[in-house]
C-alpha cells in the first residue's frame, strides 16, 4: 500500500505541474513507470488532454519497452463519427470503460483514422499483441487509455481510476 501511495503522489505531482500540453510527454512516461513498478505492464499507456476547443485532443504516449514518449493530435469529433472507440471513448458517465479489440478490427479502425492522426508515423507500429483490452479512465479534460493484452483486475481497476483522480478526477 505504501508502494502504490508513493506512485500515486509521484503522478500527483507531475500531473499538478502540467502548464501546457507539451508537459504531458514525461507525465506519460512517469505514469508508465509508475504503472510498471506496480506491476501493471501496459504494453502502451496514453493520456489525452482536451483542448479549449473541446474537440482536439493532445495524445501523448508511451510503449512499454521504449523510454521515449509520442505526441499526437486529432478530432474527437471525428473519432466518434469513424467509431475509434481505442481511441475515443464514447460520450457518457462512465468514468471507467473496458474494450476488447482484435487484431483485424485494429488494423481496420488505424487505417480508416490514420488519415486524422497529425504525426502518428507507421500505422502498423501501433498494433499490439492480440486480443488486446483497452482501458480508459475518464478525467476533467482528458482520459488515460491502457493498452494491455489482459483485462485488469478489479484491484487494479481501481488503480486506474485514483491515477485518473490525480489528473483532476
Amino acid at each position: 500500500q505504501l508502494q502504490v501511495e508513493k506512485a500515486l503522489d509521484r503522478i500527483r505531482k507531475r500531473a499538478l505541474a502540467i502548464d501546457t500540453t507539451a508537459d504531458v510527454g514525461e507525465v506519460v512516461e512517469e505514469t508508465r513507470d509508475a504503472l510498471v513498478e506496480l506491476g501493471i505492464t501496459p504494453e502502451f499507456t496514453r493520456i489525452l488532454i482536451l483542448e479549449a476547443d473541446g474537440d482536439t485532443a493532445v495524445s501523448w504516449g508511451a510503449y512499454r519497452e521504449s523510454g521515449a514518449s509520442r505526441r499526437g493530435e486529432f478530432s474527437v469529433r471525428r473519432g466518434r463519427e469513424l467509431d475509434i472507440p481505442f481511441l475515443v471513448p464514447s460520450k457518457g458517465r462512465h468514468r471507467s470503460t473496458i474494450g476488447r479489440v482484435t487484431k483485424a478490427q485494429q488494423r481496420a479502425q488505424l487505417r480508416k483514422f490514420s488519415r486524422h492522426l497529425v504525426d502518428v508515423g507507421d500505422v502498423e507500429t501501433l498494433l499490439f499483441a492480440h486480443p488486446m483490452y483497452q482501458h480508459i479512465f475518464a478525467f476533467r479534460g482528458g482520459w488515460i487509455s491502457l493498452t494491455l493484452a489482459h483485462e485488469l483486475s478489479t484491484d487494479e481497476m481501481a488503480l486506474g481510476r485514483r491515477i485518473a483522480d490525480a489528473f483532476g478526477g
